[in-house]
């Protein structure tokens, strides 16, 4: 029992020992010092914001010092702070309790106030051929951090820029969606996508007099939006089918240009188009010209015979012509070489009735006829000095009113009057191809010293020109 006692005081005063050994030196560790910690509702924030602080000190803290960096400060446990300006700040809290003080640190991003993207793109070409590709370059604002691209035939791509093959022909919108932390916002933009046009085209008919008209058709395919004809003689055309006039005698090459959104092509056809002369059965060319729906011969006939070939009779001598009642015809006093070429021949009613006097598609007009070219022109006062060849090679002087307005040249070569020459130089006179009873036919008449054109009838043995207008 003695031993036993001994122990315990023994290990009693040893513990003893111990605790005033490791005191010496450490009167506080036995005080209470508060630790330091808190939270904040958002660390990075933009301008303007509110920051909310929460105090999660340990020991009995009983007073709170807050420094929110910009020289504001706080003695409230659980604050809150408004940061108006953009910068990093240092937030340090001191709290204090009767045995001391302790301190934590927090770091607060204040950024200028985010802005949600504006979306917006460039295209390098927004109309495209089918195989070619597309540039698509971001020109967003307030910096996107996400794309994503919308082609419109369901392909998409997440690239800031990229490129994009259409392979089909069509018209496709193309969406641009970007994104950052403050929102999101999409632009659209139409691709169209097609084919040039491929140029063709036929005319009909290909061979013509003249003073003729040609029909010309557009044959393109892939949809031209535009046409550009030449047609070889120094004119053109905008029109998608023309219709057009040659006037002068060769051989012409035709171009047309077509153009569409996504392209251009043309094509040439080399001496597509022929304009003949008009030859009467002897062989004699003319040259035509056209008047309002008209189409004239501009020269005088002056063929010996029909357009079948047959011949026609020449007659001379003056007594037979006046008791004439079959075709025939003469030269001015019976001179062919010095006026056939200029004034032509002098026909008789009866050669004009047999309706092959003139090139074959041609025919000698009617009265009616006559009457649609006078009235075209403006009527009998005027139409003569617009139908004349002006100066006075061939009209003698004055040559009233003369203006050979369209081209038509009438010339004056006179008339063969029972059995006389009269007149060459003074009158032209021109059948028509109206009788009006079995002795009298029509015709019109010209002077030198006047602008009217005259409508006459005699006798159907007299010899005057004779001018052939196409069927």
């Amino acid at each position: 029992m003695k031993y036993l006692l001994f122990i315990i005081l023994s290990g009693l005063f040893l513990l003893s020992i111990l605790l005033v050994s490791s005191c010496d030196n450490s009167e506080d560790a036995f005080k209470p010092f508060p630790v330091a910690s808190f939270s904040v509702s958002d660390s990075t924030i933009n301008i303007n914001s509110t920051v909310y602080f929460t105090d999660s000190s340990r020991i009995l803290p009983s007073s709170w010092i807050w420094d929110f960096g910009d020289n504001s400060t706080s003695k409230e446990k659980d604050p809150s702070h408004t940061y108006t300006t953009a910068g990093t700040y240092m937030v340090c809290l001191i709290v204090f309790n009767v045995y001391g003080s302790d301190t934590a640190i927090h770091y607060i991003i204040v950024s200028e106030a985010g802005k949600a993207p504006i979306a917006s793109f460039a295209v390098s070409d927004s109309i495209i051929k089918v195989g070619q590709s597309v540039t698509f370059t971001d020109k967003s604002a307030n910096t996107p951090e996400s794309w994503k691209w919308e082609f419109g035939d369901g392909k998409l791509s997440a690239d800031k820029n990229t490129e994009y093959t259409y392979t089909a022909i069509g018209t496709y919108t193309v969406k641009l969606t970007v994104t950052n932390a403050f929102g999101d916002n999409s632009i659209t933009k139409s691709i169209k996508v097609g084919n040039a046009p491929v140029a063709g085209f036929g005319a009909t008919p290909t061979t013509i007099a003249a003073g003729e008209s040609i029909q010309f058709m557009d044959s393109s395919t892939n949809s031209p939006a535009s046409w550009y004809w030449e047609f070889g003689d120094g004119n053109t055309s905008i029109v998608q089918n023309p219709k057009y006039k040659y006037q002068t005698i060769g051989s012409y090459n035709v171009k047309l240009i077509v153009k569409n959104s996504f392209g251009a092509d043309s094509i040439t056809k080399t001496k597509y188009i022929t304009v003949k002369s008009i030859l009467d059965a002897d062989g004699n060319e003319y040259k035509t010209v056209p008047i309002g729906t008209q189409v004239w011969l501009a020269e005088n006939l002056k063929t010996t015979k029909f357009n079948d070939s047959t011949q026609i009779t020449n007659i001379t001598d003056s007594a037979k012509w006046a008791a004439l009642t079959t075709p025939a015809y003469c030269w001015y006093e019976n001179d062919e070489a010095t006026y056939k070429n200029t004034y032509g021949a002098l026909y008789n009613w009866h050669a004009v009735n047999t309706n092959k006097l003139c090139p074959t598609g041609w025919h000698v007009p009617i009265d009616a006829e006559w009457t649609t070219l006078i009235n075209y022109l403006g009527g009998d006062s005027v139409a003569g000095g617009k139908l004349k060849e002006t100066r006075t090679t061939h009209w003698e002087s004055p040559n009233t009113g003369a203006t050979n307005e369209k081209g038509f040249t009438a010339l004056p070569g006179g008339y063969h009057y029972d059995g006389a020459f009269l007149s060459i130089g003074y009158i032209g006179s021109w059948w028509s191809a109206t009788k009006l009873n079995e002795i009298y036919a029509w015709y019109r008449k010209m002077y030198y010293n006047s602008s009217i054109v005259k409508s006459y009838n005699y006798k159907m043995r007299e010899g005057f020109s004779v001018r052939c207008i196409k069927d």
